[in-house]
């Protein structure tokens, strides 16, 4: 920082020269309450601003679970949302790395392929090793995540080997206990693939 460039920090009437947002945009929204100054930098948490952000994403999942068996296209149903899914993934981006995928594509890793199948009473979860050599799956690499990104591993420590294949069943009802809000596939440390669980 220049000699000439001082800092007022607007909007925390601090000094004498602090417009209160009256002449400047960082001092109206801090005014405001839209920020704060947090070691001299202005931050944002948007679970302070708005604490019914994880009320509105199990709305969204309960009004598309609404649409469930129906055959015309999204844009026909009014009301309609996938904003949830974004909102999640912004949320926790500071903790994962979330990447949607749709639950009856085939996903492939480096590794593995991935498909899962879902009937009235499990959720099936097939994951084959891919490659040439001898693969160890943790237990992390199958997570449920609840609305608030809180996780619970699912599957076990197997090692396969080549083409072989390890399937993982999951009840309805453990999914509905953990009060599920998605599956996760660990694609490495803290960045997981992951879809919605239609049931």
């Amino acid at each position: 920082m220049s000699a000439s460039q001082r800092y007022y920090y607007c909007g925390l009437k601090s000094h004498a020269d602090d417009c209160i947002g009256v002449n400047c945009v960082c001092g109206r929204i801090v005014t405001a309450g839209y920020l704060s100054y947090e070691n001299c930098k202005k931050s944002f948490d948007v679970n302070q601003y708005h604490p019914n952000v994880y009320d509105a994403i199990n709305r969204a999942v309960l009004l598309r679970k609404s649409y469930h068996g129906e055959t015309r296209p999204i844009y026909e149903f009014n009301p309609y949302t996938s904003m949830d899914k974004l909102i999640f993934k912004l949320i926790h981006l500071h903790t994962y790395d979330f990447e949607w995928f749709d639950f009856h594509d085939v996903q492939t890793t480096r590794v593995f392929q991935i498909s899962l199948s879902v009937d009235s009473e499990k959720i099936q979860i097939v994951v084959k090793n891919i490659s040439t050599i001898t693969q160890i799956i943790t237990q992390d690499f199958l997570v449920l995540f609840d609305i608030q990104g809180s996780p619970q591993e699912i599957s076990e420590r197997v090692v396969l080997q080549d083409s072989e294949d390890y399937v993982c069943s999951l009840s309805i009802a453990d999914v509905v206990k953990f009060n599920s809000y998605c599956l996760g596939i660990k694609v490495i440390t803290n960045h997981y693939l992951i879809t919605e669980i239609p049931i």
